[in-house]
Formats: structure tokens, sequence, C-alpha cells
């Protein structure tokens, strides 16, 4: 994705999947599964305080920028939506 960049060294997920395009993400449901593009060129700052935006393709072809607070790992260990 044009602009998407990686996460500062000292970012929570450094190292895990979500900091590596092409990680499965699920919809909040877990009807969906998407696919990371990368960090996208957005920044959320809202009252959990600071979160980067994951740029996530869903089947349909859109592109969603879920912030990187509003993921979780499931029982499954896998990254979804909250």
């Amino acid at each position: 994705m044009p602009g998407a960049k990686t996460a500062p060294p000292d970012f929570a997920t450094e190292g895990t999947p979500l900091d590596a395009a092409g990680t499965a993400v699920w919809s909040r449901d877990g009807g969906e599964r998407g696919v990371t593009l990368g960090w996208a060129p957005r920044e959320y700052h809202g009252e959990a305080g600071y979160s980067l935006r994951v740029a996530v393709r869903w089947p349909d072809g859109s592109v969603t920028w879920p912030c990187e607070a509003g993921l979780t790992l499931d029982a499954r260990n896998r990254w979804v939506i909250r």
C-alpha cells in the first residue's frame, strides 16, 4: 500500500504478526478474514491514547484502517477486531 510504514521500534506490536503485511485479521463476529497491507499512514489519538492504524483488505476488496488498540488475539490465537 502506498504510504504504508512499519511500526516505530518501541511500539507494542513490534515483532508480532501485525508488524508484517499479509497477516490475517478477522472481523468482530469472526465471519470474514481480511489481510493486512501494512501500517496505514494514519494515527489515532483518542481516549485509549496513541495507536497506529493497520490497513486491512477484506474479501469484497474494501480497505479499512482499524487502530492497533482495537485488535486483540482471540482464544484461537487470531487477530480479531474488538
